[in-house]
C-alpha cells in the first residue's frame, strides 16, 4: 500500500504529500518507509487527536505548514 501511495501520489493525483490513515496501528518498518518517502501516517492515535481534541490535521502530522487558505473560506 506504502509504495502504490508513493507512485501515485504527486504524479497522479497533483498532492505535495501523501496520508494514510488507519484506525489501528502501522508497523515499525512502515512508520519508516513512510518518513524515508515522506508519507504521513495517522494511527489511533493521532486520529482521536485529530478528531476528539479537535485538532488541526497539520498540527497533528507535524512538521506541515499550515494552509494559507482554510478549505470552505472565501478569500
Amino acid at each position: 500500500m506504502l509504495q502504490q501511495v508513493n507512485g501515485t501520489a504527486e504524479p497522479v493525483h497533483g498532492t505535495r504529500f501523501a496520508v494514510i490513515v488507519t484506525n489501528g496501528r502501522f508497523s515499525k518498518p512502515a512508520v519508516a518507509w513512510g518518513a524515508r518517502y515522506g508519507i504521513r501516517l495517522v494511527d489511533r492515535h493521532a486520529l482521536q487527536q485529530w478528531a476528539d481534541e479537535r485538532r488541526p490535521l497539520w498540527e497533528v502530522l507535524g512538521n506541515v505548514r499550515r494552509p494559507r487558505r482554510l478549505p470552505g473560506r472565501a478569500r
